[in-house]
């Protein structure tokens, strides 16, 4: 695990580099995903300070979706949709050509104080992968993240039933963040 010395030293080196973008390697080994297995995958897009729009989704289909804030007052909303097991078969298919469990563990633009963060997080068996995403996003991510958004308009999210929610779903992916290992 690096340290967040060596990480900050990394991060001026690459400001002195003229480069901005940086990555923290994974020493997790990189593995695919069968949808026919248990795997548990949340995918959150936004921001560190007003919540993350969180997409989770497991091998049953079952899809929770979170979305806000919608106003002044920080109002999210949640609902849950049935993928059938085509869909679930993209996603997952998704994840494997994109080759997103090969990724580093951190993509941080240093050069930026606040903007956009992503989190995304997988869970199959023994396997897990947590990536954080600060204003950094490869290419597999936002071709993954443009897929996730497809599905969601094939399931039909556009006619989803939306409930009013405290917050976002997010807690989850930021405590993996935390506690990366």
């Amino acid at each position: 695990m690096i340290g967040a010395r060596v990480w900050l030293g990394l991060s001026v080196m690459a400001l002195l580099a003229g480069c901005s973008k940086v990555s923290t390697p994974d020493v997790n080994p990189p593995f695919a995903v069968d949808p026919r297995q248990p795997f548990h995958l949340e995918f959150g897009r936004g921001s560190g300070w007003h919540g993350l729009r969180v997409f989770i989704l497991d091998e049953s289909g079952l899809a929770r979706v979170s979305r806000g804030p919608l106003d002044a007052a920080g109002t999210w909303q949640q609902t849950q949709l049935q993928l059938p097991s085509k869909l679930v078969d993209e996603v997952v298919a998704d994840i494997n050509s994109e080759k997103l469990t090969h990724l580093a563990r951190t993509y941080t633009d240093v050069g930026v104080e606040d903007g956009t963060q992503w989190v995304f997080l997988l869970v199959q068996g023994s396997h897990r992968k947590v990536i954080y995403f600060d204003n950094n996003f490869p290419e597999a991510i936002k071709r993954f993240s443009s897929e996730v958004d497809g599905v969601l308009d094939r399931a039909g999210i556009a006619g989803a039933d939306w409930k009013p929610a405290e917050r976002s779903l997010d807690k989850n992916l930021w405590d993996a963040v935390a506690e990366r290992k």
